[in-house]
């Protein structure tokens, strides 16, 4: 199907396209976000596709939490002593501003401050903080701390890029907070940190000037077609700084394209999509796509499955990335994953220097937001890139021809799971690819990891797959725990603002529990997902251990369920 609709998608409308979105300042909760989707939604009215466009208030939300309207005007900061020279400016970069930095003028002693002596040092009076962008979320603590500033940098990126950091501040949050909050390349953080180990006395001035507005929308643009009752959806987020086009400025202009491309198709006669309606949905991520799923479903909305492209037009010899497909959990085991990874290699078949793999589930994007819901979705995701969330995220990079054929794989990805067409070979050829990649993962992680792997596979994965995949050694294994309290869900929300949702205390204990265990996130929407029938908390870490191929204690799963159950997120029974 898709090489008929490859004759109507635009090469050179694609491109002009992604740069031209990429040109807003698409930060979250600004006016340049609601420009863009308007600029968004003209376009395809315009070229007579039927669009929605539905608006949600970012200060009314609960989750993933209220975040105040804000824009930003100006800002800088720059070196007084041991020498003279600016080190960030907006000027040069929209990422040099934190996103919902607070207005201020600024100038002390800078202190250097990681994920340990953030919590030694209670006096930050007079103080610029040059902390890693790891510790965006203590920044209310450092500003509680009488901080004069913040200027956060990453050790991982090219040492000129200026990393994109953002504060989102509720209401609330931006009329107590009042340091100003910059970012600045590893350049002048790792010479700031010389000179203070060799003594010298940095001392760093600048300002912020940014508008708090008083009503902001999160604007998800909706393209319909088709009316039959049970939907397809092709997501991608088109928020973030202006000037970066990769994350994600490259799924949306790829599915806008796809979008026309489609109606060009559907007009000449050439493309009929049967037995399915397809809604193409491009959203401010997570804040759109929680109310949005909300709403679909009061609609009554019958969602089958759902594609969600979040970088995919990165060269990968300049972001030196690899195309990850990441799978649905395994309870939501889907013909959408097998026929996402078949078509997305197929269509990369000609383009040697991007490898794509399958990846167990992992959250980050507005995957997460469907299948907490329990609708089956797939991300197609370029990672790692040396250059994300930074200023060197711009255009040099983009390949038009990548986000090309990944929008054109990911609709043939949708006509073939719609249609049934996958064979039992095709079938059988990625299950058994996944299951040898988890089954080695989980044996080097010892006996309960191993034991978890196969019984997750066992009890949701082979009764979902054609006859012809029988695995006894699977089959063996098929044994699932119980034992402990008992846990409910009570939200299908993403717990990406969890700390939010906690007491100042229980906030703090957070933060400083979860340091060094990265798979909190993914964890936490897993218990989402498998929580929506009553499970037992030894069963939910038997599930967690299976899908994320590492061990996890009794105590940690306890701990973090504590904390999402104060959160809202789920009761222990």
């Amino acid at each position: 199907m898709s090489a008929s609709l490859a004759n109507y998608f635009s090469l050179k409308e694609l491109g002009e396209l992604t740069l031209k979105l990429s040109m807003f300042h698409r930060i979250q909760g600004s006016s340049g976000l609601e420009s863009a989707a308007s600029w968004i939604s003209d376009i395809l009215i315009d070229s007579g596709l039927e669009v929605r466009v539905r608006r949600y208030r970012y200060e009314e939300m609960k989750y993933p939490k209220p975040v105040a309207g804000w824009d930003p005007v100006s800002g800088f900061a720059e070196l007084i002593s041991p020498v003279k020279e600016r080190i960030t400016d907006l000027s040069w970069a929209w990422t040099a501003v934190a996103a919902h930095s607070p207005s201020g003028d600024f100038e002390g002693r800078a202190i250097m401050l990681d994920e340990d002596t953030v919590w030694e040092v209670l006096d930050l009076e007079g103080k610029v903080v040059v902390a890693s962008a790891k510790l965006k979320v203590l920044y209310p603590i450092m500003s509680e701390r009488g901080a004069e500033a913040v200027l956060f940098y990453r050790d991982d990126l090219p040492p000129t890029a200026v990393p994109y950091v953002g504060l989102f501040l509720s209401p609330e949050e931006a009329s107590t907070y009042k340091t100003p909050a910059l970012s600045i390349p590893r350049l002048w953080a790792e010479r700031i940190g010389l000179w203070l180990a060799s003594g010298k006395e940095v001392i760093v001035r600048g300002e912020v000037r940014s508008k708090w507005r008083g009503r902001s929308y999160a604007p998800v643009v909706e393209v319909i077609i088709g009316d039959e009752p049970v939907e397809y959806h092709l997501i991608a987020h088109y928020c973030h700084p202006g000037g970066t086009i990769n994350d994600n400025a490259s799924g949306a202009g790829a599915l806008m394209e796809l979008a026309l491309a489609i109606n060009r198709a559907i007009r000449s006669g050439s493309l009929v999509l049967r037995d399915h309606a397809l809604r193409i949905v491009l959203v401010p991520e997570y804040f759109g796509t929680t109310p949005y799923l909300r709403e679909r479903a009061n609609e009554g909305a019958s969602i089958k499955a759902a594609i969600n492209l979040d970088m995919v037009g990165g060269d990968p010899r300049r972001t030196e990335s690899i195309l990850n497909v990441i799978r649905p959990p395994m309870l939501l085991t889907s013909p959408i994953e097998v026929a996402g990874f078949i078509e997305v290699s197929r269509a990369l078949g000609n383009i040697s220097l991007l490898r794509v793999e399958p990846r167990s589930y992992s959250m980050g994007s507005d995957h997460d937001v469907y299948v907490i819901n329990g609708v089956p979705a797939i991300m197609i995701n370029e990672w790692p890139d040396i250059r994300y969330h930074s200023s060197a995220d711009w255009a040099d990079a983009f390949d038009p021809r990548i986000s090309r054929a990944i929008a054109l794989a990911a609709f043939s990805a949708i006509e073939r799971a719609s249609s049934s067409s996958l064979t039992p070979e095709e079938q059988l050829a990625y299950y058994l690819r996944i299951l040898s990649h988890d089954i080695a993962e989980a044996a080097e992680k010892g006996q309960d990891v191993f034991q978890a792997v196969l019984s997750m596979y066992c009890r949701y994965v082979i009764p979902k797959v054609p006859d012809i995949f029988q695995l006894s050694i699977a089959r063996n294994y098929c044994r699932y725990p119980a034992g402990g309290k008992f846990v409910r869900v009570r939200g299908s929300y993403p717990p990406v603002s969890l700390s939010y949702h906690l007491s100042k205390a229980e906030r703090l204990r957070y933060l400083r529990w979860v340091k060094g265990r990265e798979w909190v996130g993914t964890a936490a929407s897993l218990i989402l997902v498998y929580g929506r029938k009553t499970a037992s908390v030894e069963s939910l870490r038997h599930e967690l251990m299976g899908e994320m191929k590492r061990s996890i204690s009794a105590k940690e799963v306890t701990t973090l369920l504590k904390f999402l159950e104060v959160a809202g997120l789920v009761e222990l029974m």
